[in-house]
């Protein structure tokens, strides 16, 4: 299952990103890395969220993820628009 979560406080990435994607559930791995690739596809590079955090990139890009104890991916702008438009297909 896909979750879209609003950015709060609570999260890393809040100020950067707008929304997060969770995968939870039977087959969440395969529908993480399947969304992982065509955000890379269609936005270009990105890495983990601990580094776009940490002002590595001079550049914000247009998404990033976080593997390590959640897999979870961080959207805004026109990525998490065309997310939406494509999320159901993800979903099957």
């Amino acid at each position: 299952m896909i979750n879209v979560r609003k950015m709060d406080r609570r999260f890393n990435g809040f100020g950067t990103f707008s929304h997060r994607i969770e995968f939870v559930g039977k087959g969440y791995l395969s529908q993480f890395i399947r969304v992982r690739n065509w955000c890379m596809e269609k936005f270009g590079p990105s890495a983990e969220i601990s580094l776009i955090s940490s002002e590595v990139f001079v550049t914000v890009p247009f998404w990033a993820w976080e593997s390590e104890h959640n897999k979870v991916i961080y959207l805004r702008d026109v990525a998490f628009s065309q997310f939406l438009l494509q999320k159901e297909s993800f979903e099957r």
